[in-house]
């Protein structure tokens, strides 16, 4: 009995290989292929979507996010920044303040995009390294200028600082790999 085993198993061996059994089982294969592939994509993006990976790689999963932001919107981020500019163009204090109240409310989309979670703009900047933002001190200045044009609707504005917050922000998103 012990020396039909091998035998036995070795046809069955043969079956699995056989052209005949592959052909037949091509297209359940494709199938299971395709479903795998789907599934996989399901698991990125809800993983994507929630903060398991931060909360397990911290800056990592910060660092990847960033890395798998789509060229299309590179562009469209650039599009946008490039409207906020704009409003320099003008000599009407509201439009800089608009720009200025804009670019603040873009960086922290982006910011929120990358990965920092926190609900106030302040607290998602002291979650910042000097790696990451390199004019991390001029960026408080900035975003302190934001907060005062918000809390106090008589507060003035020149063109030139106005300037000099607009390329604090543009300088911040260049390094964060947004613009």
């Amino acid at each position: 009995m012990l020396n039909q085993f091998p035998k036995t198993f070795k046809d069955f061996y043969n079956l699995l290989l056989s052209p005949e059994l592959q052909k037949l089982l091509f297209p359940v294969k494709v199938v299971f292929i395709v479903f795998f592939v789907i599934f996989i994509v399901i698991i990125v993006f809800v993983l994507s979507k929630t903060d398991f990976l931060e909360r397990y790689f911290g800056d990592w999963a910060r660092f990847g996010k960033g890395i798998f932001a789509l060229p299309k919107f590179q562009k469209e981020r650039a599009k946008k920044w490039k409207k906020i500019k704009e409003r320099l163009g003008t000599d009407i204090e509201s439009e800089y303040k608009l720009a200025i109240i804009e670019a603040s409310e873009f960086f922290d989309k982006i910011l929120k995009s990358l990965g920092y979670p926190e609900k106030t703009l302040q607290q998602k900047l002291e979650k910042l390294s000097v790696e990451e933002v390199s004019n991390l001190a001029e960026l408080f200045k900035a975003i302190q200028v934001y907060y005062d044009i918000i809390h106090d609707p008589n507060y003035k504005l020149s063109k030139e600082k106005t300037q000099l917050v607009i390329n604090v922000f543009e300088k911040s998103l260049l390094d964060l790999g947004a613009l």
